[in-house]
């Protein structure tokens, strides 16, 4: 898949139809997934070229600067997961006052005729554009007629009785509703960042933890309990089961934990990932958070954590940790 910005791909001279999907594409969840296959049998038919045009940062954050960012995929991850879907393009615009302040005309007359040459754009039934998204899909269709391209609006898509959208998941992933949110996803939600120095109570109770720090701009997780599927390809992790902590600790010093944290301990596993890069897939809510009189009914909690993740349905058992030489803590 190539990559471009908006500047580096403008006023590129075609040399065969384009095809293009429009749209944030946060999460690359099953409703972007099957906008962009409906672009693909298009791109297939015209013997045509592939295109996916997104927005960094994405507009309804950029518009609402006292939101706080919450988004289901960092740019880095949108990317990869949109080069999964077989695009021959991806273009990050970069959205800023002058694009914003574009009226709907001027967006497709500029943006898709003049500087992209798009022949057809796919979007989703809710999409909205120009200044303050005042145009709508239906109002890109009437525009397209003008302008010389074709528009194809999608409508819902559904998935196991509900309606699939990025709002929908970040809500189901910030109550804890991980295997949920994984369906309409069809992938578990995935947190990645560098293992940092803890305060080594893992290891003092018996269970190391891998502590993580991750993008500030994910939306985090219920506070609570939960069962993950881990990576450290660098380290030779290539896949191990986990129980994962997040929102704090009770039974010592909650008010301490910054939000973008994640506690881990790897199951079977007896490396070190100090400063490696660490992936986890969550797999399934286990428990709330409490709090614990004594150290010894948190390891004896733990211990059932772990149980139950090795005794669930989602417990592959050739999935297991093996130890790895690795940089030291």
């Amino acid at each position: 898949m190539q990559q471009a910005t908006y500047q580096q791909y403008r006023k590129q001279t075609k040399q065969q139809p384009r095809v293009m999907a429009i749209g944030t594409f946060d999460g690359v969840h099953y409703g972007h997934r099957q906008l962009i296959d409906a672009a693909r049998q298009r791109a297939e038919q015209l013997h045509g070229e592939l295109v996916v045009l997104t927005f960094w940062p994405p507009p309804a954050l950029f518009l609402d600067e006292g939101r706080k960012p919450q988004l289901l995929t960092t740019r880095k991850e949108k990317a990869v997961l949109l080069s999964e879907t077989g695009v021959d393009t991806l273009i990050t615009a970069e959205f800023n006052d002058k694009l914003a302040h574009l009226s709907p005309a001027d967006f497709c007359r500029q943006v898709l005729t003049d500087d992209l040459f798009v022949d057809w754009a796919y979007v989703g039934f809710d999409f909205t554009f120009g200044h303050r998204g005042l145009g709508k899909a239906e109002d890109l269709r009437t525009l397209g007629q003008q302008c010389g391209f074709d528009v194809c609006v999608l409508d819902p898509v559904m998935l196991s009785g509900r309606q699939v959208s990025s709002t929908l998941i970040r809500r189901l992933v910030e109550k804890g509703a991980v295997k949920q949110a994984a369906r309409l996803l069809q992938r578990p939600y995935r947190l990645r960042g560098e293992v940092i120095r803890g305060a080594q109570r893992g290891s003092t109770l018996g269970f190391p933890t891998a502590n993580l720090t991750y993008c500030s701009h994910k939306v985090q997780p219920k506070a609570g309990v939960y069962q993950l599927q881990v990576h450290a390809p660098d380290e030779g992790l290539r896949s191990a089961m986990a129980v994962g902590h997040t929102g704090g600790s009770p039974t010592f010093a909650p008010e301490c934990t910054p939000r973008n944290r994640l506690e881990v301990h790897i199951i079977n596993f007896r490396g070190r990932l100090y400063r490696a890069e660490l992936t986890c897939d969550f797999l399934q809510w286990i428990r709330p958070n409490f709090r614990f009189d004594s150290q010894k009914e948190l390891a004896q909690q733990i211990k059932r954590d772990i149980e139950a993740v090795m005794n669930s349905d989602a417990y592959p058992q050739q999935i297991r940790a093996e130890a790895v030489d690795s940089r030291s803590q």
